[in-house]
């Protein structure tokens, strides 16, 4: 029978820089930070290398504030889903939004499983929809997260699963670049006129 250990018990759970507390500084010599965001955990769900378009958000201060390691296991509390940290994005200021899981014992949790069943798992999804009935915040508090009850199943079949759910992710971002590629392609060649399209 397959028991459950709250994610306080597998965790320890380090929160994000509040940004209203963030000083913002003056002097040349302070570091500017970008600010992990939702984008950012999408394009690590995914291991996608490629950086969207958009303006990132940028702050500078010389205040100690949490950053973004390699491989951090991060979950964002707006739409409680998360991903390990990409090298793209390493040293990235995290917010009040976020938190990173730190595990108190590797060979009783793996990270990556932890990962698919926040992000996949229905049993997660109905605990979550349990807390959350009659809050008017969509949002998690660290106090939900830390309540959430992971199903413990052996670590060598966590960590197939967990492999498996990453090699997945990487597979399906792989097979859209290609799909995306050749649509590009297939533009490129009608507008020259190299294809002929009847309609």
């Amino acid at each position: 029978m397959t028991y459950k250990k709250k994610i306080s018990e597998l965790f320890l759970i380090k929160g994000g820089s509040p940004q209203v507390r963030i000083k913002v500084s003056k002097n040349t010599d302070a570091r500017n930070y970008f600010f992990y965001d939702q984008n950012h955990l999408l394009q690590d769900i995914s291991q996608s290398e490629i950086e969207d378009s958009a303006v990132e958000k940028t702050i500078k201060t010389e205040d100690t504030v949490e950053v973004a390691e390699e491989n951090d296991l991060i979950i964002s509390l707006i739409s409680a889903t998360s991903a390990k940290v990409s090298v793209q994005h390493q040293g990235y200021l995290i917010s009040q939004n976020y938190v990173k899981l730190v595990p108190i014992d590797e060979n009783i949790i793996d990270e990556n499983y932890v990962i698919y069943l926040l992000n996949e798992s229905h049993l997660v999804k109905k605990q979550l929809a349990r807390q959350l009935q009659g809050s008017n915040f969509v949002k998690v508090t660290i106090a939900i997260l830390k309540n959430l009850e992971i199903p413990m199943i052996p670590i060598e079949k966590q960590r197939q699963i967990g492999k498996w759910y990453m090699k997945t992710n990487r597979l399906n971002t792989l097979r859209q670049r290609v799909e995306m590629n050749q649509k590009r392609l297939a533009d490129e060649l009608i507008e020259r006129g190299i294809i002929n399209v009847t309609l």
